[in-house]
């Protein structure tokens, strides 16, 4: 069977498959996910040969960021949203890491969410914690 396009929707869908973890399948790609996520999105979409260049130019900074968001959401159950508009203007990834304890005992009173944003040609990455 063909690779799905790497879209916004193809993505989220793999995504939110992954993150309910109930089966065999979706445990072993949280597992791929999680060492490389350019390594997984190539192996599960049918790139084109500009969308693999553009990946594989991410910042090694960045992409160590990004890495340890994706950890951190999975231990506390958090969301991963790609956004990629119409008219080819850029793009966002969403990665909501939920209230986590302090202590052991109280409860932080913010969502972290770690986004990333990029161009049009998905260069130009730049990522961070915040609104």
């Amino acid at each position: 069977m063909p690779k799905p396009q790497l879209t916004q929707s193809t993505v989220n869908h793999l995504i939110t498959l992954i993150l309910d973890g109930s089966s065999q399948e979706a445990m072993q790609h949280w597992g791929e996910l999680k060492r490389d996520f350019r390594t997984f999105f190539a192996s599960q979409f049918s790139l084109t040969p500009e969308q693999k260049r553009h990946l594989d130019g991410i910042p090694r900074e960045e992409v160590k960021n990004i890495q340890k968001a994706l950890d951190e959401m999975h231990a506390k159950g958090g969301s991963v949203q790609l956004e990629l508009p119409s008219g080819g203007n850029g793009g966002r990834l969403n990665i909501t890491v939920p209230p986590g304890k302090s202590s052991g005992v109280t409860t932080d009173l913010s969502i972290g969410v770690f986004h990333c944003t990029f161009d049009a040609n998905c260069d130009d990455w730049n990522c961070g914690w915040g609104p």
